[in-house]
C-alpha cells in the first residue's frame, strides 16, 4: 500500500523537475532571440543614446529612418528635463533643419563623430528659417533650448549607445 503512494511522489517530482527544464528552456530561448535580435538587428536593439558634455547628461531617442528624421520631436507639447532627440546620417554632410510643427524652442548641435561643428542656439518655436552647418555632420542632436550654453564649436562631446547605422 506503500507503494503507489511512493509512485506518485516520483511522478510528481518529474513533473516538477520537467516544468521547471521546459521553463529554464523558454527563459534562455527568449534571451537567445534578444542577442539575436541585437546583433543581427542593431536598430531594434536600442533606441537611445547618452549625451554627456560639461558635467551634464542627456538620454537621447535615436532618428534613423527619413521619416523618423522628418518628424523629429514636431506635434510634441514638450521635451523631459535630461532628454533631447539625435539625428543619425549614414555619411557626413550638410544636413538641414526646421521647426515645423514645434511647440518649445530647440538648441540644435551638429556633430562630427563626437566633435561639435555648429550651434544653432535657442532656436524659437514654428520658426520659419531653415538651419544648416557650414560644415559637414554626421549626427544632430536637439535638445530644450539653453541647454547648449557653454557648449562651443570644437568642443567634444561624448556619445554612448548603439546608434550607428
Amino acid at each position: 500500500m506503500n507503494q503507489p503512494n511512493a509512485d506518485f511522489q516520483r511522478a510528481d517530482r518529474k513533473k516538477l523537475i520537467f516544468r521547471a527544464f521546459l521553463s529554464a528552456l523558454i527563459v534562455f530561448s527568449a534571451g537567445g532571440c534578444l542577442l539575436f535580435l541585437g546583433k543581427f538587428f542593431p536598430e531594434k536593439a536600442e533606441q537611445t543614446a547618452t549625451l554627456s558634455f560639461s558635467g551634464k547628461e542627456y538620454t537621447l531617442e535615436v532618428s534613423r529612418s527619413e521619416a523618423e528624421r522628418a518628424k523629429g520631436l514636431s506635434e510634441r507639447e514638450d521635451l523631459c528635463t535630461g532628454c533631447g532627440m539625435l539625428f543619425v546620417f549614414e555619411k557626413p554632410g550638410r544636413y538641414s533643419f526646421w521647426m515645423r510643427g514645434m511647440r518649445f524652442p530647440l538648441d540644435i548641435i551638429w556633430l562630427d563623430g563626437e566633435k561639435v561643428v555648429w550651434i544653432e542656439r535657442r532656436v524659437p518655436a514654428e520658426s520659419e528659417k531653415i538651419m544648416v552647418s557650414d560644415v559637414p555632420a554626421d549626427a544632430v542632436v536637439e535638445l530644450p533650448a539653453g541647454e547648449a550654453d557653454g557648449l562651443e564649436r570644437g568642443d567634444e562631446v561624448v556619445l554612448q549607445g548603439r546608434f550607428r547605422p
